[in-house]
């Protein structure tokens, strides 16, 4: 029942309608209560009819005011006929970035792997390094900030070709960093003075801890003298890389 998004989710479900076609949904009703507080709260374009004696003629809250508001069936076509174009223009433009976008990842699916002669030459070409071009050599903060854009990018889009390019790379990684690495539950060495049930608790401790930050934030679970009043790690928990990025 209106205004409960449930009642809009399955209408879009029944028309096979996705989260990517919302900005192009209009939503019109009479009632500034349901009609319009349902379409705002769910993404849609809510259109008020204002001509109705029977519902309320006032905003109350933030959340019942109209996209748009018409009095009469003409003023409701010649709305209608707007927003048609505007959304033939919108799908338009948002192809064209989709396809920016998508070039702009296979650009740096290339630049993931570029060699680090490679990478110092196009610094010194386009004059990005200064004086002291040794101090980039092994550098990895523009690959990292363009990994985690892509994962923001995937989170966002949900198309596979991104988390494809991600996929790649880490495992790539982890084949080169990580060729000799067995598994400690069969190649753990005790001595005879070692406290195994300590160890096995200390463990438990550890991926508990792993658990609750997974699930919570770094933040969750801190020293006590992360409390100081120039402690960093708060700010730093917060941080990719120790940098800045949204």
């Amino acid at each position: 029942q209106k205004p409960s998004v449930s009642m809009f989710r399955t209408a879009m479900e029944k028309m096979k309608l996705t989260e990517a076609d919302k900005p192009y949904i209009v939503m019109i009703g009479n009632n500034l209560k349901k009609d319009v507080v349902g379409a705002n709260r769910f993404g849609l374009i809510s259109v008020w009819l204002d001509w109705s004696p029977r519902y309320f003629h006032s905003v109350e809250e933030p959340d019942w005011e109209p996209d748009y508001t018409v009095k009469t069936p003409e003023e409701l076509k010649s709305l209608i006929d707007r927003l048609e174009q505007e959304c033939v223009e919108k799908k338009a433009l948002a192809k064209l970035i989709d396809r920016k976008i998508e070039k702009m990842a296979e650009a740096f699916s290339d630049i993931l792997y570029e060699p680090d002669e490679t990478f110092l030459k196009n610094m010194e070409n386009h004059n990005l390094a200064g004086d002291d071009l040794s101090r980039y050599r092994f550098w990895e903060w523009t690959q990292g900030v363009g990994l985690y854009g892509l994962w923001k990018l995937f989170q966002a889009e949900k198309k596979e070709i991104y988390l494809d390019i991600l996929k790649k790379y880490y495992d790539r990684q982890i084949a080169i960093g990580f060729q000799d690495v067995k598994d400690e539950y069969y190649y753990e060495n005790y001595d005879l003075f070692t406290d195994v049930e300590k160890v096995e608790r200390e463990k438990k401790l550890q991926e508990t801890l792993v658990q609750i930050k997974h699930r919570y934030g770094k933040n969750a679970i801190l020293k006590g003298m992360n409390a100081l009043d120039f402690a960093t790690a708060k700010k730093r928990n917060t941080l990719i890389g120790g940098h800045n990025a949204y």
